[in-house]
């Protein structure tokens, strides 16, 4: 999945960036700022891959399908796969400080608990739902791995979370899925893109994007165009 290889990268960058960064004086708030850019990140790549899935899956490229017929039913755990990396994500960013802090332990303890309500969820989702269902455990799990970390993280090293441009985010995000999804309507390819490139320009208009950061988007737009 390419969100799982996002994430994955993220991993590896992430711990010798944040060991190096907490000595600056502002590293609170650059944890902050990451948090909100990979959130970004990884909900594009969420609404690129689950509004599109269906022709992604059916693709021919001269007449060669990159996924077989039986592969195209398993569209439907595509989203509930990408939201359980987004919250691995979220864990990633809180064991930060809890690394800074000394208290690696509580990072087993919360990870033990995480194991345990996944296999308790696969015990009761997977016989009634399948695959669907085991997609689903992996998300409740990981969302209480992450908001477990949260709360341990923000006692020990408490971080000025960037709450307002997260909702935003989520929000947004959330209203672009369930109006390229409705199942009444099924929106035709063209409509989902149109709702796709819709979404930074909703974000726009919520007034998400900072001063600098509109400047940058500004300048990425004129050495292009």
């Amino acid at each position: 999945m390419v969100m799982g290889l996002l994430v994955a990268a993220f991993r590896f960058a992430w711990q010798p960036y944040f060991l190096a960064t907490s000595r600056e004086k502002e590293a609170k708030k650059i944890f902050s700022r990451i948090l909100t850019y990979m959130v970004a990140a990884c909900l594009t790549l969420f609404l690129l891959m689950s509004l599109f899935i269906d022709e992604l899956l059916r693709l021919r490229v001269g007449g060669y399908s990159f996924f077989g017929e039986p592969f195209w039913a398993s569209a439907r755990v595509v989203p509930p796969i990408m939201l359980a990396s987004l919250f691995y994500a979220l864990y990633l960013v809180f064991e930060a400080a809890l690394y800074l802090e000394k208290k690696s332990g509580l990072i087993a303890l919360v990870t033990i608990a995480g194991v345990g309500v996944s296999l308790a969820l696969n015990l009761l989702l997977i016989p009634q739902w399948g695959p669907l269902g085991s997609a689903w455990a992996r998300v409740i799990a990981y969302a209480c791995m992450a908001l477990g970390l949260f709360v341990f993280a923000q006692q020990c090293y408490p971080v000025p979370w960037e709450w307002s441009r997260l909702l935003q985010l989520c929000l947004s995000a959330a209203l672009i899925y369930a109006l390229g999804k409705l199942p009444l309507l099924h929106p035709p390819v063209a409509v989902r893109l149109a709702l796709f490139a819709a979404w930074p320009l909703l974000l726009a208009a919520a007034g998400f994007f900072r001063g600098e950061e509109r400047e940058i988007i500004r300048g990425f737009f004129r050495k292009i165009m």
